[in-house]
């Protein structure tokens, strides 16, 4: 607190002085609202150039400089310094904006119609406990399909290097790509059934060599299972494609007035 404290008093002290120079009717009694704050600036920016009252506190107060030495005072591109941020555009408390519909239709709900399109059957009802946790931790929810997609290309190499090692005598042919693909399904639901169970691809190799798929009777289970697998797992590609697309056209619409037709303001 011993840093902190000085700063606390340096900003109290600013914005006392900050109020007893700018005039009242620029002095923002509501919460921070963006559109708001930019207009009451630029009042206040044209009342300083014309205005010969004095005394009025000077553009270095309000204003930063960039690294060129240059007030940030042009519009569009203000940048404020703290105090005098809290007095023209209001303090940072929590309240809900004026544009909170059109908010909420163009960001939170088609991204969560988006994140409805996760297929994720198997866990069933519990599937929308996934949901709120992409929401609340996308990056960790992403890292986790990119990992689970690693895993699937490693344990399609790990397939083919089994099959090529295979040393017993062989009723199939092991060579075969599709094969591979075969083999590497089954290895790959196992891995995700032993879950936090799994502790390397030895395992799997212990069951490749028990359930030996060099065998035409075993390796017709293998082909059946690896089906089963295909069949339950959905590929909606194009259902997907189609939901982004959805997205970007009404973000366009909210964004661009020449396709939305909407407000010149836009939510967010």
């Amino acid at each position: 607190m011993r840093y902190r404290t000085p700063y606390l008093l340096f900003v109290a002290a600013t914005t006392s002085t900050l109020l007893d120079l700018i005039p009242s009717e620029f002095v923002s009694k509501t919460y921070f609202d963006h559109q708001v704050c930019i207009d009451t600036v630029q009042r206040y920016l044209d009342w300083n150039a014309n205005s010969t009252s004095s005394p009025k506190p000077p553009l270095e107060d309000i204003f930063v400089r960039d690294h060129n030495g240059v007030l940030q005072t042009q519009k569009g591109n203000f940048v404020l310094k703290v105090p005098a941020c809290n007095i023209l555009c209001g303090n940072a408390r929590i309240n809900w904006y004026e544009d909170r519909g059109p908010r909420i239709m163009t960001w939170i709900i088609p991204i969560t119609l988006m994140l409805s399109n996760i297929e994720l059957s198997p866990l069933d009802k519990r599937r929308f406990y996934t949901l709120i946790q992409a929401l609340g931790d996308p990056a960790d929810v992403l890292w986790s399909f990119v990992q689970h997609l690693m895993v699937g290309t490693e344990l399609y190499d790990f397939s083919w290097s089994l099959l090529s090692r295979h040393h017993r005598a062989v009723e199939v042919d092991l060579a075969d790509p599709l094969h591979v693909r075969v083999v590497g399904t089954v290895l790959f639901a196992l891995h995700d059934l032993l879950g936090p169970d799994f502790t390397g691809f030895h395992q799997l190799e212990e069951i490749f060599h028990y359930l030996d798929p060099g065998i035409e009777e075993i390796f017709a289970h293998w082909c059946d299972a690896a089906l089963q697998l295909s069949d339950g797992r959905t590929d909606e590609r194009l259902r997907s494609m189609f939901a982004i697309l959805l997205y970007v056209v009404q973000l366009l619409s909210a964004f661009v007035f020449d396709i939305g037709g909407g407000s010149a303001n836009p939510p967010g």
